[in-house]
């Protein structure tokens, strides 16, 4: 059979012109007899069909709904497809969930590293407790701030060692205490608002020692400072 490209009309093979639409149709490519496959112009039957076992269906048979590029599968009939089979498709919800990604090193760090002039960057935990500062200025009962070793910035920033978010006064990084073997030092970061001791102003550059009960100001919070008695020298081994 030849298939008219114009009005998709089927002719006899040896039409040249469309019965329907007066179109020629030489040269226009041949359906096999059960109207399936399209035939090479010197074919006598159809390849596709004879490889399947198909017996050739009458002019006008209804077509099954395969591509050209598709032939049936053994014994004439197409697979289903996977909507048309009713197969289950995968179900991506049940699947479970990936595994966390790898972490450089092994294992992820959960500790915020805080710099230490006296030992580098080091984990604020790994540091020593060697001060304490006190005030009552955002709540009644009293807030407590340790201060370790090493430098301990004060400011409204997150992740200092003495945050205070709160005071819209302070600076990002208001002021600074640095705990030294043998003193504690106070000094202004060049902030908005500055830093006082014992009420006399902090100026940038200077590093007034604290003594224990130093008063502070930084922004709108007053400090008690406290400082921790040191820990007792270990007796020598006896002999």
């Amino acid at each position: 059979m030849k298939v008219c490209t114009q009005c998709n009309e089927q002719n006899d093979s040896n039409a040249a012109i469309c019965k329907r639409c007066g179109a020629s149709i030489e040269g226009v490519a041949r359906t096999c007899p059960a109207g399936l496959h399209l035939m090479g112009s010197t074919w006598t039957e159809c390849a596709y069909c004879k490889t399947a076992g198909n017996d050739p269906a009458p002019v006008g048979a209804a077509k099954a709904h395969e591509t050209l590029y598709e032939p049936p599968r053994s014994g004439g009939q197409r697979a289903p497809t996977e909507v048309e089979g009713g197969a289950a498709r995968a179900d991506f919800s049940r699947q479970p969930p990936p595994p966390p990604r790898p972490v450089p090193g092994g294992k992820p760090n959960r500790e915020t590293v805080i710099f230490n002039p006296q030992g580098g960057s080091a984990p604020a935990n790994s540091r020593r407790i060697v001060a304490l500062l006190i005030t009552y200025t955002w709540k009644p009962e009293g807030e407590i701030f340790p201060i370790y070793e090493g430098r301990n910035l004060i400011g409204r920033k997150e992740k200092l060692e003495v945050s205070l978010p709160q005071d819209d006064k302070l600076s990002g990084e208001n002021s600074f205490i640095m705990a030294y073997p043998t003193k504690f030092v106070l000094g202004d970061s060049v902030s908005q608002n500055g830093t006082d001791l014992n009420g006399q102003p902090v100026e940038v550059g200077q590093a007034p020692a604290l003594s224990n009960y130093s008063t502070l100001r930084t922004g709108a919070t007053h400090w008690t400072f406290i400082m921790i008695a040191p820990k007792p020298a270990e007796a020598p081994p006896a002999a």
